[in-house]
């Protein structure tokens, strides 16, 4: 959700417009997809190192479905997306967990068990699993604002994505770290709200996302377009077209079109990260 802004793109400065740059070749759309890189302030540094402890389950073939070398390469893109905020992860551990009933987790008291068993306290622990769609919607699953808890939560991600798209270890670091989907409550979002930071993601730079995560084929044809334009002709409450950026990370728009996060989110992930007990 956000307030009225203007939507000119002027010279980049800060750093999440290079960041955009590093991820994706910018479509030719419309000027509200290129107001996600205009960036004019800096963003908090708050200088923090964390430990990631990295644990393959085993599918029922005795199967891990990645190796170590694709989960460096995940945090080291991790990295670069975390460095407008000046937060770095680096593996502590890469272990191998051998029940192959966590490698689908069939609902949450599974994920606690998990947890319960194989959790490193103090650090942030990543679980690479065959399929988490009895737990999440999306290929990844994530505590929200876990990275504030010691003990429990955690992130999973399917071994799949983290082969071919590490980009979605982005989103759910997102959530780990205090950012909701774009499309939250997407049904309510308005174009311009004055009470954008208690509404939809509770971020004010994010503008309103009226993805409905339902719709046929995630949304194609009728929400955005191979070129990752977004072609949505529908009218908000108040009679307002939407101006959402597909490029958002945080958002339910395909990963290949996801180019950076704004100052916003950025600064909610800072404020977040900086209380967090893990290290």
């Amino acid at each position: 959700m956000h307030k009225p802004k203007s939507l000119r793109l002027s010279p980049p400065v800060a750093f999440a417009f290079i960041l955009a740059l590093l991820f994706c070749t910018i479509p030719q759309s419309a000027d509200a997809q290129l107001a996600l890189l205009d960036k004019k302030k800096s963003t908090t540094c708050i200088d923090k190192e964390f430990t990631v402890m990295a644990h393959m389950v085993r599918d029922s073939f005795q199967a891990v479905g990645t190796n170590p070398q694709n989960i460096e390469a995940g945090l080291e893109l991790l990295n670069t997306w975390f460095e407008p905020i000046c937060v770095r992860f680096v593996i502590g551990q890469i272990d191998t967990i051998d029940n192959f009933q966590y490698s689908i987790p069939a609902n949450f008291n599974e994920l606690e068990q998990m947890w319960t068993n194989h959790n490193d306290e103090n650090r942030i622990n990543l679980y690479l699993v065959q399929d988490v769609s009895s737990v999440s919607p999306k290929p990844i699953f994530a505590t929200e604002l876990g990275i504030l808890e010691e003990e429990r939560g955690g992130i999973l991600i399917n071994t799949a994505t983290l082969n071919d798209s590490p980009v979605w270890l982005v989103h759910a670091m997102g959530i780990y770290s205090g950012l909701l989907d774009t499309n939250t409550d997407f049904a309510n979002q308005i174009v311009t709200d004055p009470n954008c930071d208690s509404t939809g993601d509770n971020i004010c730079d994010t503008p309103a996302d009226p993805l409905d995560p339902a719709a046929p084929f995630g949304g194609f044809g009728i929400y955005f377009d191979l070129e990752c334009r977004f072609i949505f002709n529908g009218l908000d409450f108040n009679g307002e077209y939407y101006l959402t950026q597909t490029g958002n990370a945080m958002s339910r728009y395909p990963s290949g079109c996801w180019c950076g996060l704004t100052f916003g989110q950025f600064e909610r992930m800072a404020e977040v990260i900086a209380r967090s007990p893990l290290w």
